[in-house]
């Protein structure tokens, strides 16, 4: 699939802009500053319905606005036929558009725009806290399947109910017990789920890898406080066992000391850990190689190529790497590149440049 064009409305930093996309490279190049990183959010933004920056929906809107529009055109290789995907935010909220339709939910807008996305951030993934990997592995897993999202959901109100009960000064053992089993039971199939994504990742991201770091093997491991997935009823009567090993313990600090919440997605370059020993550059690298494997699953199974949007990918890296990763990205497909140096962008021959000068977008090339 790919972006045919993108219309903003009193978005951030842009009054009322409207611009055509290609297939292929895009670059976006301007001053740091001039709103590079706001036109790539925006195509996220509709991809799945929130920024990938920490911020509150009202961030996105103009300054002295009420209210921000977003719509982009897009053609899809897998039906043939253009589709088109809308947003209006206000401070009260957000609705979506497909097709000129409001949808009444947001699932039914994810999904159809799909994009995987590295921002500036990404370079500390597996420096940050566990919550931060956890939070990736259930995106992607929400993109690959939209049940996945609700056995989450259903899981994360158990465990706050259950941390509710561990709380209380005299619990009922009774309701805890309900609790426990229900909790182990989403346990069981998240888990899985993680587990298996991983091992589906760990092929992908290591030859990836080899492709923009020559000679260097990337492994992951996901590093879990549940046993190995066995069948349900095996893995139940373990995490069981385990939870009346940690009664006293839970009792004490008052929350749940095992499930998927307390699990975490590690990273070695030649068996080293990537957040002790690797540089910033290794770290950015092994991120990139993650972020295209998620690509690639996304195409394996939805049928065609997601989006993939770059911003600020090449910085701090030597002209090697940095032209191993777009030859890398010559071979994918639609591609939005964020860049302050112009310089870079004649690392490739195959692309398109878009400058961005005074909340204008002019394309270059």
């Amino acid at each position: 699939m790919y972006v045919k064009s993108l219309n903003l409305k009193s978005f951030r930093n842009y009054d009322n802009v409207s611009v055509s996309f290609e297939p292929g490279i895009n670059f976006i190049v301007g001053n740091n500053g001039t709103g590079k990183t706001n036109l790539v959010e925006a195509i996220y933004f509709l991809s799945l319905s929130r920024s990938f920056k920490k911020c509150s929906d009202e961030d996105l809107i103009k300054r002295d606005k009420t209210s921000a529009e977003l719509t982009i055109e897009y053609f899809s290789e897998k039906d043939k036929e253009e589709h088109l995907i809308g947003a209006t935010i206000t401070k009260k909220g957000k609705a979506f558009y497909f097709d000129r339709e409001k949808v009444p939910q947001l699932s039914k807008v994810l999904g159809n725009l799909s994009s995987t996305s590295y921002d500036p951030s990404s370079v500390f993934m597996f420096k940050d806290d566990p919550q931060e990997r956890r939070r990736f592995l259930d995106e992607t897993l929400g993109v690959l399947s939209k049940d996945y999202l609700y056995t989450l959901s259903r899981y994360k109100k158990i465990l706050k109910e259950r941390n509710t009960a561990l709380s209380q000064s005299e619990y009922d053992r009774d309701v805890l017990a309900v609790l426990t089993k229900e909790l182990i039971k989403c346990d069981y199939i998240i888990a899985k789920q993680r587990f298996g994504l991983v091992e589906r990742l760990n092929t992908l991201v290591d030859e990836i890898f080899r492709e923009i770091e020559p000679n260097k093997k990337l492994v992951l491991k996901y590093v879990s406080t549940l046993p190995n997935i066995t069948d349900s009823k095996t893995f139940m009567e373990q995490v069981e066992i385990l939870f009346e090993k940690k009664k006293s313990e839970e009792a004490i600090k008052k929350c749940t000391l095992i499930g998927i919440h307390r699990d975490d997605l590690k990273a070695k370059i030649d068996n080293q850990d990537l957040d002790s020993y690797c540089s910033q550059g290794q770290n950015r690298l092994a991120t990139f190689a993650l972020k295209m494997a998620v690509a690639k699953l996304i195409e394996e199974i939805k049928g065609e190529k997601p989006i993939i949007i770059l911003d600020d990918v090449l910085s701090d890296l030597d002209i090697t790497r940095c032209k191993n990763i777009l030859m890398y990205l010559e071979k994918g497909g639609q591609t939005f590149i964020t860049v302050a140096e112009i310089g870079k962008v004649e690392l490739t021959k195959n692309y398109k440049l878009y400058e961005i000068d005074n909340n204008e977008i002019v394309r270059r090339r």
